[in-house]
């Protein structure tokens, strides 16, 4: 009997050795993995004049893998996951009328996985503003005729602006000229040899055009801005959202009243 627990005793002491003591204290185990998730947010909210309409898409991912069920409010205004607005598939969206509904201001754009996550941004919304060609003056362009001229009455609260032009059969088709204006201007050109002209600026493209203003907050997602808008915009801006688990981008544009312009060969 006493060599038995004598066995025990030894036995019990290289365990302790080897595994070291055990209890509600102990370190857990290198190899444990512990959950985390990475959220993504790529959308845009377009504020259009032209449709008297403001309309917002947004895709919203939990690591790398679409949200179906998260709770996305703008304002007190509420996301539809598959929105009858109809232009994007596993896409929040939502759509309000009139344009002028968002006045110029901060809005706060909620954010809701239940259970998991849940944060607030804070997005601006420009103003409403207006645009005109002032050169040429008679709004008809010839090829002798140089730049093209427009002035702008300037966003409440915008960050910048983008220029554009397209032919007036093909606006809102993802077809169409567009090029940044700048930061805090109200005037601006357009270059004729990059927005009217064919094969590389040989050939005049005639025809009647539709120039467009927008005036932008934030880093709107180009794929879902482009189709939103009349004129798809130049580039991608910088992420603009950093806020924890939460990366991407989201932005506002607001678009003025277009104005027309007819290209004539000669």
């Amino acid at each position: 009997m006493r060599n038995i627990s004598g066995q025990l005793i030894i036995l019990a002491i290289i365990s302790m050795v080897i595994f070291g003591p055990l209890g509600c204290d102990s370190h857990p185990s290198k190899n444990e993995i512990t959950a985390f998730s990475s959220y993504g947010l790529e959308g845009v909210l377009v504020k259009d004049a032209n449709l008297s309409t403001i309309r917002s898409a947004i895709e919203l991912t939990r690591n790398d893998t679409i949200l179906t069920t998260a709770t996305l409010l703008f304002g007190s205004d509420s996301l539809s996951f598959n929105h009858t607005l109809g232009l994007f598939d596993s896409v929040f969206a939502h759509q309000i009328s009139p344009d002028t509904a968002y006045g110029a201001g901060n809005y706060s754009l909620t954010v809701i996985d239940p259970g998991k996550y849940a944060d607030t941004l804070t997005v601006a919304v420009g103003g409403s503003f207006g645009m005109t060609i002032s050169d040429p003056p008679n709004h008809q362009w010839r090829p002798t005729d140089g730049i093209v001229s427009l002035d702008w009455s300037g966003s409440a609260m915008a960050e910048g602006y983008v220029m554009a032009a397209v032919k007036s059969n093909l606006a809102y088709s993802g077809a169409g000229y567009s090029v940044y204006a700048g930061e805090q201007v109200t005037a601006g050109s357009l270059r004729p040899d990059s927005a009217f002209y064919l094969n590389a600026g040989s050939v005049v493209d005639t025809g009647m055009y539709y120039i467009y203003l927008f005036a932008y907050n934030g880093s709107p997602d180009k794929q879902f801005a482009d189709k939103l808008l009349p004129v798809p915009i130049p580039t991608q801006l910088p992420p603009s959202i950093d806020v924890g688990d939460l990366e991407g981008h989201f932005g506002s544009l607001v678009v003025a009243a277009f104005d027309s312009l007819h290209v004539v060969s000669q």
